[in-house]
């Protein structure tokens, strides 16, 4: 999961990206982006075509892929399912440690 898509989605935006990799899991349904095929420059240019003729559009993919991203990926829900996954201690408060290095 590219971490830029996860930053943007984090920071409400809409999403035009490849499917490759983790990302079919970041952008499932175009309520989230829109998925282009590798190397199609006319296909990514309709994308960013369609989002640019409909603000409306791209600002309910922004609120979606806000409150989308907190739900799921923020580190406060990760940290602990990955220590658990990992048999790893983990703070019950959730809290993030402080690490000096």
């Amino acid at each position: 999961m590219p971490n830029a898509i996860l930053e943007g989605m984090a920071s409400g935006l809409a999403v035009i990206a490849t499917p490759v990799g983790g990302i079919p899991s970041l952008i499932a349904s175009e309520d989230q982006g829109l998925l282009v095929d590798v190397a199609d420059a006319n296909e990514l240019a309709f994308a960013m075509q369609q989002l640019i003729a409909d603000r409306s559009r791209v600002e309910k993919m922004g609120e979606f892929n806000r409150a989308h991203a907190h739900e799921k990926h923020d580190v406060h829900v990760v940290r602990p399912v990955t220590a658990e996954l990992l048999g790893i201690s983990h703070d019950t408060n959730n809290q993030i440690p402080d690490f000096k290095v």
